[in-house]
């Protein structure tokens, strides 16, 4: 049975919530002022989960949204939107999840770092692919909660290098049937790095066919498909003097703007403290800890071996010390004393660093820097480490995602004297 439903909140996750009757609605891209008509397609006790039919009414926070696909799309839930608007929201994520997770009370004030800019911002995009038997080749998005495939012809939070090769994309018939995502990713000079992902294993022939295709595309640097060995690596950007490398499949940040105040952020708290010897755990790339190698001894570790190998290039490359090593981080932690470490860095993937927490609490280094994308994770984190005798003592959000729900946050913790764990 239908029912109309008003926004008057959002949830992390991206879903607007409804509270009637003593129960809460979540309906997915909602913002407070939006009417809509609707079934529940999960019905728990306390809430529910309700599939929309009809947009009764548009909110008064959403105005028009550039991207042409935007009302569609399952990207951007939030184009239209304010950016200091979506900002407000992901500071409620942050603060709701530290106060009923990390258990803090009163709060700590919160640095919101804006995105800048909102637009053209996206280092690396991920695709969807279509096409074979005769047909062209589309790409596009998942269409807004489904699975329905969107083809697209722009995506304006790319960066021009990524927008400009969407312009050019060849379209061309394709022999194999092709079912697989496609990365691209914003290089130096304006190049592009495609990665190819099949979605099963009998679509690669028409993966290799593209592959080919591709590599005549004058700004394609390289083509790579998930499970051939990679090699080569293609510079990425130079920020303060250092050049920074990637390679196919491997995972970077896709603000680069944002990016470099969060290295900036790092690199002010080594300085400050006068850190001498840092660990950066879960180190990727060495995104955070390669400008710290200019005046500190610098370990990291990583148990993705493309992440370690980018490392280990980017030390060569600007002929700076220091030690990436391929590793689980609780192994590493569990065989080696970092009790000499001056500044830890931890910044784990999306699903939080769990194997790891009593090594890391263990260790007990004096200076510790938590980041992480889920607010949930990062806030039961910063308990249990003032549960082992830190201080919580400088928090920031840094919006590395406008537009959509995601955030980052950024945690300074300190040791206090006497601390135990």
């Amino acid at each position: 049975m239908e029912n109309t439903y008003k926004i008057e909140g959002v949830a992390f996750g991206g879903k607007g919530i409804c509270r009637k009757e003593g129960r809460v609605y979540f309906l997915s891209d909602g913002v407070p002022g939006d009417v809509y008509t609707g079934e529940v397609t999960r019905d728990k006790k306390r809430y529910a989960d309700v599939r929309i039919r009809e947009h009764l009414q548009k909110s008064p926070l959403r105005g028009q949204a550039p991207c042409p696909h935007a009302t569609q799309c399952g990207g951007c839930q939030w184009q239209g939107v304010d950016l200091t608007q979506q900002l407000i929201w992901k500071q409620s994520f942050l603060e709701n999840a530290l106060k009923r997770l990390g258990h803090f009370d009163p709060l700590p004030p919160i640095e919101t770092i804006p995105a800048q800019p909102g637009f053209g911002h996206r280092s690396r995009i991920r695709l969807r692919l279509r096409g074979g038997g005769g047909k062209p080749l589309e790409v596009g998005y998942f269409a807004r909660a489904s699975r329905d495939f969107l083809p697209i012809t722009q995506c304006l939070v790319a960066e021009a290098p990524i927008q400009a090769f969407l312009a050019t994309l060849p379209s061309f018939p394709l022999t194999s049937m092709i079912s697989a995502q496609m990365e691209i990713a914003a290089l130096a000079e304006g190049q592009v790095m495609l990665s190819l992902y099949p979605d099963r294993q009998r679509g690669r022939e028409g993966l290799l066919e593209l592959k080919k295709e591709f590599l005549d595309h004058p700004q394609v640097a390289c083509v790579a498909i998930f499970g051939e060995q990679v090699g080569g690596f293609y510079r990425l950007e130079t920020w303060e003097g250092l050049d920074y490398y990637t390679t196919p499949l491997q995972f970077q940040q896709n603000h680069r703007l944002m990016n470099h105040k969060l290295r900036k952020k790092v690199q002010e708290l080594a300085t400050s403290i006068s850190a001498q010897r840092v660990l950066d755990l879960y180190c990727g790339s060495g995104n955070l800890s390669l400008a710290l190698c200019q005046t500190a001894q610098v370990v990291g570790v990583e148990s993705n071996r493309l992440g370690v190998r980018t490392a280990q290039h980017n030390l060569l490359q600007n002929r700076l010390p220091g030690a990436y090593h391929c590793s689980e981080v609780s192994q590493w932690l569990e065989a080696h004393d970092p009790q000499d470490i001056d500044l830890g860095i931890v910044d784990p993937p999306r699903e939080g660093f769990s194997k790891a927490t009593r090594w890391i609490l263990e260790a007990k280094i004096e200076h510790l820097i938590l980041i992480g994308c889920d607010p949930n994770h990062f806030a039961n984190m910063a308990r249990k480490l003032c549960e082992a005798g830190y201080s919580l003592e400088e928090v920031s959000l840094y919006d590395f995602f406008p537009h959509t729900y995601h955030l980052e946050a950024f945690g300074y913790f300190r040791l206090k004297r006497g601390g135990v764990v």
